[in-house]
């Protein structure tokens, strides 16, 4: 009395297991395009939309509340300003048009700053190689930057080792 089944019993089980796993595999290989539900609603780079459902009933009330969105806003009269208030209002317009003149100013500063390192750049391509042998040796990359900047204006090194020898004469 043996309560354990017969080892061909087990070798059946699993021949049976690895036929229908063969089966399958088979059939999802040779029908690869087998319909699918379309749950995606983003296709082709456009994004389709459901179909509209309104999330109200309609009823007098919203109908009312639509009728007073489009309604365009009347216009009030103003009253004559004193003409105090319009000198007011004059000098801070001139206000506004200095303070984006000097905000100009700034800027065209800042690009012609940007301009004369491209002219450095130009004039001597080895200086995104100097930028970080100095930023390799410890120095931020800003500070290697201006460093950079006053040690060409004064030498115009050919190499890397003549940039560091050069920079460190001048320290």
């Amino acid at each position: 009395m043996d309560p354990q089944p017969d080892a061909w019993v087990s070798a059946m089980g699993a021949m049976i297991v690895i036929i229908a796993l063969a089966v399958a595999i088979n059939h999802g290989w040779n029908n690869p395009s087998a319909e699918k539900p379309d749950w995606d609603l983003f296709k082709l780079g456009e994004i389709y939309e459901e179909k509209e459902r309104p999330f109200y009933k309609l009823s007098p009330t919203n109908v009312m509340r639509e009728i007073d969105r489009t309604k365009a806003p009347t216009k009030k009269s103003k009253p004559s300003e004193p003409s105090e208030i319009s000198d007011l209002k004059e000098k801070v317009e001139r206000l506004k048009h200095e303070l984006a003149k000097s905000d100009l100013e700034k800027k065209v500063a800042s690009l012609e700053g940007k301009l004369s390192e491209s002219n450095h750049e130009a004039a001597n391509p080895l200086l995104g190689e100097f930028i970080e042998a100095l930023t390799s040796l410890g120095y931020k990359k800003a500070e290697a930057k201006k460093a950079v900047m006053s040690c060409l204006e004064k030498n115009s090194p050919a190499t890397v080792e003549e940039f560091l020898k050069a920079f460190y004469r001048s320290k």
